[in-house]
């Protein structure tokens, strides 16, 4: 595993990620749902003020389809910026056209929309700074800053992530997860020492908070928690110990992981709170309607059988938004790229490397964009996991060609 960025350098590469995200954000072009996720922020002064009993929680209309963690975000950096509930849009109505939601106040002012994107979009400099240092401990500082380069240049992701909707805080709650979960890996490495047990659950319970979290900005967001127990169940076969200790040290750690989730998850929503078992199952049932309900009206959107989205989901994946233009190009560098990082996990399985980093990212990373490989709706926002985290293997590929070339040179150099 490569060693760790300086505190000048990773200063300085915050500020530059920060600086980019923010350069020409009013440039972005207006999506309706973030009407919806502006409009509707007040649980922002409802959860911070203690209010956590309010009936308001119970009476909300979309209380089985909220994801506050969006809400507390932009409502925080609305307040910020001098904009308190009373001066928020209404909701868009999709039903009318843009002209008649503007008429109608449905569509939030300049300032309002500025604020509520600086929101979303310093959450999404969170996750990229820290995939940024996870990246470099896997690939390397050059590796990284290419790849950084690449999605800071990105039309596609520069769009999506500053938004005022909840991709950009999904994606800082995902780095999180990963983050905890590198930190975990390398935790089990060290010699024995004291308070190592507590400095591993407390890893473990990170990653469970940090996953709990993402479910409350997207319900698929949940699904990371069983990327951090994919990274357990590989730890216990990399680690030499008997059939007894090591179902005993998954059995914990899915006890550890599993309760720290649920409890971020509802803690961080009070409107599930009065009946939890109930009212999950709810959500879940209200979930399924909305796709339902957004399949019916998304028209050429829609991809209902299998062949469709096998025609169109790696298009857009790996042309269309990929980081790296060219479909020929993108497809066999992730390809490249994931024979590198497949063999980068069997030495970490046979204990003959220690890049911890790479099996976080890796393992993560694949299980939380499954899901977005699967979507019925061919809408630009759904591919962001893919596209993120398949930049990755892209880079590896690129750097190990690009080093392989050096050396081929250095050799031709060395014979004249």
């Amino acid at each position: 595993m490569h060693g760790p960025i300086g505190r000048v350098e990773r200063l300085a590469v915050l500020l530059v990620i920060t600086a980019a995200m923010f350069a020409g954000l009013s440039a972005v072009r207006f999506h309706p749902d973030e009407s919806h996720w502006i409009g509707l922020s007040a649980p922002f002064e409802t959860f911070f003020t203690g209010r956590v009993l309010d009936p308001s929680w119970q009476t909300r209309e979309d209380r089985y389809m909220m994801a506050p963690m969006t809400y507390y975000v932009v409502g925080a950096a609305r307040r910020l910026g001098g904009w308190t509930p009373d001066a928020l849009n209404a909701p868009y109505d999709f039903n009318r056209s843009y002209s008649q939601n503007l008429a109608d106040g449905r569509v939030p002012v300049p300032g309002l929309l500025e604020w509520g994107r600086r929101g979303v979009t310093a959450a999404a400099v969170i996750g990229l700074y820290a995939s940024f240092i996870v990246f470099a401990r896997a690939a390397g500082r050059p590796a990284a800053y290419v790849w950084l380069g690449l999605v800071l240049a990105s039309p596609y992701l520069r769009e999506v992530l500053r938004r005022a909707m909840n991709e950009g805080v999904l994606l800082a709650a995902l780095a999180m997860v990963i983050w905890a979960a590198f930190r975990l890996l390398a935790e089990l490495d060290r010699p024995r020492a004291q308070w190592r047990q507590w400095r591993l659950a407390g890893w473990l319970v990170l990653a469970g908070g940090a996953a709990g979290l993402a479910a409350q900005t997207k319900l698929n967001g949940a699904i990371a928690g069983f990327g951090v127990l994919a990274v357990m169940v590989l730890a216990a076969v990399r680690y030499q110990m008997s059939a007894r200790r090591r179902a005993g040290y998954l059995m914990l750690g899915a006890v550890i992981l599993a309760g720290s989730e649920t409890a971020a998850f509802f803690a961080s929503n009070p409107a599930l709170w009065p009946y939890p078992p109930r009212e999950i199952v709810r959500v879940v049932r209200a979930r399924r309607q909305l796709m339902t309900a957004q399949t019916m009206r998304a028209g050429d959107a829609v991809m209902p059988t299998l062949a469709d989205r096998g025609r169109v989901v790696p298009r857009r994946v790996f042309h269309d938004f990929a980081l790296v233009p060219g479909a020929w190009a993108s497809t066999w560098l992730v390809a490249a790229g994931g024979l590198i990082t497949i063999r980068h996990l069997r030495r970490w399985l046979n204990r003959r490397n220690d890049n911890h980093a790479i099996v976080a990212l890796a393992v993560i990373g694949a299980v939380v964009s499954a899901p977005a490989l699967l979507t019925p709706l061919d809408w630009r926002r759904y591919y962001l996991l893919p596209v993120y985290f398949l930049g990755f293997p892209t880079v590896m590929a690129a750097d190990w060609l690009a080093r392989r070339a050096w050396q081929s040179l250095s050799a031709v150099r060395a014979r004249l």
